[in-house]
């Protein structure tokens, strides 16, 4: 997640996961870990950090190892 988006995020905001396996479906998480460091301690700008979600696998079709991304709801 870029620092921008960042300063505006909270534990437990919500956000919409779609995996490249499955494009089709969506599953719901919640954010539970936001860093302190960017996975990039060099000082680039701008930084980006990694964030931890945890979601629900109610098919059972979730694999480790699988790519997704991630779209979080920012409320203000």
């Amino acid at each position: 997640m870029h620092e921008l988006d960042l300063v505006k995020l909270k534990p437990g905001d919500r956000g919409t996961v779609t995996f490249d396996a499955f494009p089709d479906k969506k599953y719901v998480c919640r954010v539970t870990r936001i860093p302190w460091v960017s996975r990039n301690p060099a000082l680039e700008v701008p930084a980006d950090y990694e964030i931890e979600c945890a979601l629900e696998d109610p098919d059972g079709m979730l694999k480790e190892g699988l790519t997704c991304n991630v779209r979080v709801s920012i409320t203000n």
